[in-house]
């Protein structure tokens, strides 16, 4: 027997398969619309949404895939698109012929029959054009299991921009790209089940920033085109009824889609007029250069022409920015801010180094180091908050050096100081309490590793501009009063007892009513002259619990600040607000500009009582 001949397959996965094939029908001409002075432009006022441009120039981001059942400007309906990518050579005649094409993604499953004699299975997802063998390539792959529609991006998007995945909820991923880093480049809720009621039915959908989708659109030398399928209800649309021209059913071929109006004679409360629609519509018409390989056209304030990494280099100048260029990296585990300077570095990858803050609001920074070791979303980023030195200058003059990083870390440092302090008073009772027994964190470490590195002391560190809104200044009262509740009770309770309170007399005592004992305990002490707090017995005879300590005062208003933090209406907030606040030398009525003044205020006011409790706590030598 001869050897069999090898058998040699060959799959094609790029934009567009074009098979010879036998001349095909001529597609159908334009259909007349009663009616409609043009045509080609005719839409029922149920779809006449779709008139406008696809994608709005505006918006950072394009929808790529969509199943939905909202309603579109009050009409009920449904609606099915998948973006496809284009030839630029076909796209006119794509937008502009009367011929059927695909509306659908479409892929060899699910659940393919494959005989076992037979070739193997083949992967693959495209969407149908004009021409019998014509194959776009989606943007989205999609399938349906059973009644739930599954939208997902293509492997090869994620790819070319080294995308990577981030759960957001039960059925949303966000793709970010760690090397801007860009945050939500590719934004999913990944199905919609059609067996739940239409009201609980979730919207499936694929969008993409635009400038990620044209610089896809020009690697790919392609134009962005949204293959659709909608259908709507309505009842009085004059426009309907003359182009059915008392027909129950008609089809009219249009330029880039097929229109199908019907009439329901029986009526019911979704409409009698039903519109139905397959068709193509442009997204984007080609690509343009937007993610690789970028030129950065900046100028910088105070520095004439634009800046390159060469100039950077050779001139070394130094640029000013406002610090809210920092916000875009608060919260996020990634990046390591150190607030006290003004930097931050993102996984070891990179970092903004050599900065110094250089006034309350404004940061310098060297272009040198930012050029060299920045991405080039970063350097845009930071140059987007660059200001004239005069800028910096003027606010220096007017609102000093002490920032909030400055602030955040005397506040830290105040905290563990008291932390300490209570470490020490226990020992004198032989209670073998440890600083993060007390107050949650151990005062080495912190020095060690940094106060920055610990989550939830770099929030106190948060960017507080001087137009910070009221909301704005609350949460920073919850952060603050988030790091005074790491006060733990125990070791307080067990403190009063052993100075020989009873603690029947301090029902329901919590942290606060604890260590205002305590200090009222050491108030008395020295002011009579007895050794603290060895002398318990003595002095705890003069013990007044309703006594009110001026070092107590403002713990106490941050506690009824906290409370209003968490509930910020009802009747008279506004009253006990400013009540409260005046503890802090906050008047409401001079907040007009903005409460980060107040934010200083708050922080000064705790670092101050933090640092006078430990001292009236620290016990005798």
């Amino acid at each position: 027997m001869g050897q069999a001949t090898p058998t040699f397959v060959l799959i094609v996965s790029d934009l567009s398969t074009k098979i010879p094939e036998p001349a095909a029908a001529e597609p159908p001409p334009i259909s007349v619309v009663p009616g409609a002075v043009d045509p080609a432009n005719f839409w029922p006022a149920s779809l006449a949404h779709l008139v406008l441009p696809y994608d709005a120039a505006g918006s950072d981001y394009v929808t790529v895939a969509e199943v939905s059942e909202l309603p579109q400007t009050g009409y009920v309906g449904y609606r099915t698109m998948s973006v496809a990518l284009v030839p630029l050579a076909d796209v006119d005649e794509l937008l502009q012929s009367t011929a059927s094409s695909g509306h659908e993604v479409q892929s060899n499953g699910p659940l393919p029959f494959v005989d076992d004699d037979g070739p193997p299975h083949r992967n693959g997802f495209w969407i149908a054009g004009i021409g019998r063998e014509d194959r776009f390539e989606p943007v989205v792959n999609r399938w349906r299991g059973g009644d739930i529609d599954v939208l997902l991006p293509d492997n090869g998007l994620l790819m070319v921009f080294g995308l990577v995945p981030r759960n957001i909820g039960q059925a949303d991923v966000h793709w970010d790209d760690p090397h801007g880093p860009v945050y939500d480049v590719v934004r999913v809720s990944t199905i919609s089940d059609h067996q739940l009621p239409k009201e609980k039915r979730q919207r499936a959908f694929v969008e993409i920033r635009r400038d990620y989708l044209l610089e896809y659109c020009r690697i790919k030398q392609a134009a962005a085109v949204a293959f659709y399928y909608e259908q709507r209800r309505s009842n009085d649309d004059a426009s309907f009824d003359a182009a059915m021209s008392g027909s129950d059913s008609k089809d009219f071929h249009l330029p880039g889609r097929l229109l199908n109006l019907q009439i329901n004679r029986y009526a019911d409360e979704r409409g009698r007029q039903f519109a139905q629609v397959w068709g193509r519509r442009l997204v984007l018409p080609r690509g343009e250069r937007k993610i690789f390989e970028r030129d950065l056209p900046l100028v910088w304030p105070d520095h004439p022409g634009e800046m390159t990494q060469d100039r950077a280099g050779r001139e070394d100048p130094k640029a000013y920015v406002n610090d809210l260029v920092l916000q875009e990296y608060e919260g996020r585990p990634e990046f390591v801010l150190f607030p006290k300077w003004g930097g931050m570095s993102y996984r070891g990858q990179w970092s903004v180094g050599d900065c110094q803050r250089h006034s309350r609001n404004y940061i310098s920074v060297e272009l040198r180091k930012l050029y060299e070791g920045c991405p080039s979303r970063v350097i845009e980023h930071w140059h987007r908050f660059a200001v004239p030195r005069a800028v910096a200058e003027a606010d220096h003059q007017a609102a000093g050096i002490r920032h909030i990083g400055i602030r955040a870390e005397e506040l830290v440092s105040a905290y563990l100081k008291l932390t300490s302090a209570l470490v020490r008073l226990g020992e004198r009772f032989d209670l073998s309490f440890e600083e993060v027994d007390i107050g949650g964190f151990n005062a080495y470490n912190v020095e060690y590793h940094g106060w920055c590195s610990f989550d939830s002391l770099v929030t106190l560190a948060k960017v507080a501009p001087p137009n910070i809104t009221l909301d704005g200044f609350l949460d920073r009262v919850l952060d603050v009063a988030k790091l005074w509740e790491g006060i733990q009770e125990a070791p307080l309770r067990n403190m009063v007892r052993k100075l020989g309170i009873d603690l029947k007399t301090l029902p329901g005592a919590r942290s606060l009513k604890l260590m205002g004992t305590l200090c009222q305990l050491a108030t008395i002490a020295r002011g009579s002259g007895y050794r603290w707090p060895e002398e318990a017995e003595q002095f705890v005879k003069q013990w007044k619990p309703e006594t009110q300590l001026p070092v107590m005062r403002r713990l106490f208003s941050l506690n009824q600040l906290r409370q209003k933090a968490a509930h910020r209406t009802g009747q008279g907030f506004a009253a006990t607000l400013a009540s409260d606040l005046e503890k802090f030398g906050v008047a409401s009525a001079a907040q007009v500009a903005g409460w980060g003044s107040a934010v200083d205020l708050l922080y000064d006011a705790m670092i101050s009582d933090f640092a006078g409790i430990a001292e009236l706590l620290e016990p005798d030598t």
